[in-house]
């Protein structure tokens, strides 16, 4: 890998697939559109695909929550949207289809994004899991390449 600020960069060459739906959203989503992501650590691991809040990051699009144990809670000890919000997350890729889809329209989501990081947070990395793909009941497949699904309202 050559080195490099850009930041996309290295997710294209660390994770093509992530790289390719986040450029999708970039592209398709409304800007204000709020993206259902995996909440994670406090910080990115290695390797891929321990990147916490990488959509949002990238696509410049609002989500639930990124890191509830350090900038969230760090710069916002005891507010206690870190932790509806991160309960939020939690029922969206959750086995319950009915109290996903409760979060979802409580939270306000417009997209749902399943990519490894999806799968490893929340079904021990099995992508195809059924708390994963339950999504495809309710909700519209807009994209799908490369090991991530998006699907929207």
């Amino acid at each position: 890998m050559v080195p490099t600020l850009d930041g996309m960069g290295y997710l294209k060459t660390m994770s093509p697939g992530d790289y390719a739906a986040i450029t999708w959203l970039r592209s398709h989503a409304p800007r204000d559109a709020v993206v259902a992501e995996a909440v994670g650590g406090d910080y990115w691991g290695f390797p891929p695909p321990d990147r916490p809040g990488q959509v949002a990051i990238f696509s410049g699009l609002p989500t639930l929550l990124e890191a509830a144990g350090s900038h969230e809670g760090l710069w916002h000890p005891g507010n206690p949207l870190i932790f509806a919000h991160q309960s939020a997350a939690t029922a969206i890729y959750g086995p319950d289809a009915s109290a996903a889809q409760a979060a979802i329209t409580a939270s306000h989501v417009r997209y749902v994004y399943v990519g490894p990081q999806e799968a490893q947070t929340y079904a021990k990395g099995n992508i195809m899991a059924p708390n994963l793909t339950k999504f495809a009941h309710f909700m519209r497949i807009v994209y799908r390449a490369n090991g991530v699904t998006i699907y929207r309202v």
